[in-house]
């Protein structure tokens, strides 16, 4: 009896034992679930924030697109106002150094004018000599001012083509 006492145990403990065996498993599975779950939780988690971060980059790409290409715009209007602006004071200069030329012109005919008056002294007074025979610095500075208003020309011309090379090479 005592043996089959012991079996009877041994067979009781052998089916508990089962049974906790078959307990621990499934809560072994359940686990294994819930850590999918959990996984499969996290994965979608991370493709969510891996989209929202990817269309972020997108429209902070699309921002700096747009800033740079205002820049640029910006630059090109600025080249366009320096260049006018160079344009500008060249012209200045140059009709500044025409109005001096013509400035020089008249005192020359003012002069030519003086001289003439002069020149009548000599029938006032015979020892004045005459205005034919007295040197004519008239001619000198008549001459001048002609290279001077060539040299003027020559000038805005050289200007002029400084600006369309700067305008080419700027493009």
């Amino acid at each position: 009896m005592r043996v089959q006492q012991q079996q009877e145990d041994f067979q009781l403990r052998y089916i508990r034992d089962q049974e906790k065996q078959e307990e621990f498993q499934q809560q072994y599975m359940r686990s294994q679930e819930r850590q999918e779950e959990l996984q499969l939780r996290i994965m979608d988690q991370q493709r969510d924030f891996q989209s929202r971060f990817l269309d972020s980059q997108r429209e902070q790409s699309t921002q700096f697109q747009e800033s740079f290409n205002k820049l640029s715009e910006q630059q090109v209007e600025q080249e366009k106002y320096i260049l006018n602006l160079y344009h500008w004071k060249n012209v200045y200069h140059t009709t500044r150094e025409a109005r001096h030329f013509d400035r020089v012109e008249y005192d020359i005919d003012t002069q030519a004018q003086l001289d003439y008056l002069v020149a009548s002294m000599a029938t006032l007074n015979q020892e004045i000599p005459p205005f034919d025979k007295v040197p004519r610095p008239g001619e000198l500075q008549k001459s001048r001012a002609k290279r001077n208003a060539e040299r003027m020309k020559q000038r805005l011309q050289d200007a002029e083509a400084k600006i369309a090379r700067c305008w080419i090479l700027g493009r």
